[in-house]
């Protein structure tokens, strides 16, 4: 978070939007908190988008610290100002069920199954309080990671499994952030499975766990795997930094005929600064541009970045450069929505069709 805010300080506000939304990843100390909590307490005119999106990137960093850090805090918190009104009530809960026990969280997660069972879908708020539970349960892997793992191999206790079902989603991304590494195989099949929105969680989940043991139960499926799931295996890759890892991208790189795969395979390895991959991603994006398709520009813009922090050149480099500069990197000047409104809203996925159980 440190360069992060270097970052903001030395380029402006006005370009800090994507850096904050992934200053939410990073960890906080008390002296980022200082930082955080001062911007708050500048003059904004909320009435202009750009003002009101930065308070809410920085409000939504704040939110994601560590508990302890927020709790101690939570006075201050209260009294600023430029903290929105639609962020207040998730933190006081997230910061209250950071002292919950194990037995109140899994009553507040079968609680919410049952909400979403009656009305037969799930909002946006209700995945995010989801988080909120996921998050106290996670502290307990020793007190239920074999229950956990029960749920995840849908071995459920008792009658009236349906909430579970409805709960099933949920329990793949509790295993995740439990780091049950016994999950990794029940995870690994999930992907690209009917269930669309567990193969998504799954996902996620491997990549929370790590390491070459999901590296090596990926590299399992992927003889058989279809373009989707080799793609999907291409971007839990994307976040396994071991050796094994980019050795398995470089491989499949160079014989995967798939142009969506190779470009999937390409961001993973720009992710590694792989410096063996520079040219074989360099091919990857060296079309005419009227010829090339939108990820591949996004492909590109990370081989420069990439290449401009290792200090790497090609003969297209200052070209490409020159433009990523001139495109603000492919944003362009496309206008953004408020990012407060995301929280006001609370559509019922399971009104289009999405958010029910398989």
């Amino acid at each position: 978070m440190p360069l992060v805010i270097e970052a903001i300080e030395k380029y402006g506000r006005e370009s800090a939007f994507s850096l904050l939304r992934d200053g939410e990843k990073l960890c906080q100390t008390d002296e980022t908190l200082d930082w955080l909590f001062g911007e708050l307490r500048n003059d904004f005119n909320f009435e202009t988008i750009d003002d009101d999106n930065y308070c809410c990137a920085v409000a939504l960093v704040i939110s994601y610290a560590d508990t302890d850090l927020l709790a101690k805090r939570w006075n201050e918190l209260e009294n600023l100002p430029a903290f929105p009104v639609e962020l207040r009530g998730p933190v006081a809960e997230r910061l209250e069920m950071g002292s919950w026990g194990v037995e109140r969280g899994w009553e507040a997660m079968e609680a919410l199954g049952r909400a979403m069972m009656k009305k037969g879908g799930f909002s946006q708020n209700d995945d995010r309080r989801a988080d909120r539970i996921i998050e106290c349960l996670a502290q307990y892997p020793d007190e239920r990671g074999d229950f956990t793992m029960a749920l995840l191999r849908r071995e459920y206790p008792g009658k009236g499994n349906e909430v579970m079902d409805w709960l099933y989603q949920h329990i793949v991304r509790l295993a995740g952030e439990m780091r049950l590494k016994e999950a990794i195989p029940v995870l690994a099949q999930l992907l690209g499975g009917d269930d669309e929105l567990a193969s998504d969680e799954a996902l996620m989940a491997l990549c929370k766990i790590g390491g070459d043991e999901v590296v090596d139960a990926v590299t399992a499926r992927w003889g058989n795997a279809d373009d989707d799931l080799r793609f999907a295996i291409a971007e839990i890759l994307e976040h396994i930094h071991t050796d094994r890892s980019v050795e398995r991208c470089r491989q499949w790189l160079e014989i995967d005929e798939e142009f969506d795969v190779q470009i999937a395979l390409g961001n993973a390895l720009m992710s590694h600064f792989c410096l063996d991959a520079i040219e074989s991603v360099r091919l990857l994006v060296n079309d005419e541009e009227e010829d090339m398709y939108p990820d591949q520009f996004d492909l590109r813009y990370r081989l420069i970045a990439v290449s401009t922090i290792m200090g790497v050149t090609f003969p297209e480099y200052d070209e490409w450069h020159d433009e990523a500069i001139a495109s603000n990197w492919g944003r362009g000047d496309r206008q953004r929505s408020r990012l407060r409104d995301a929280f006001r809203m609370d559509p019922v996925a399971g009104d289009s069709g999405n958010g029910k159980p398989k």
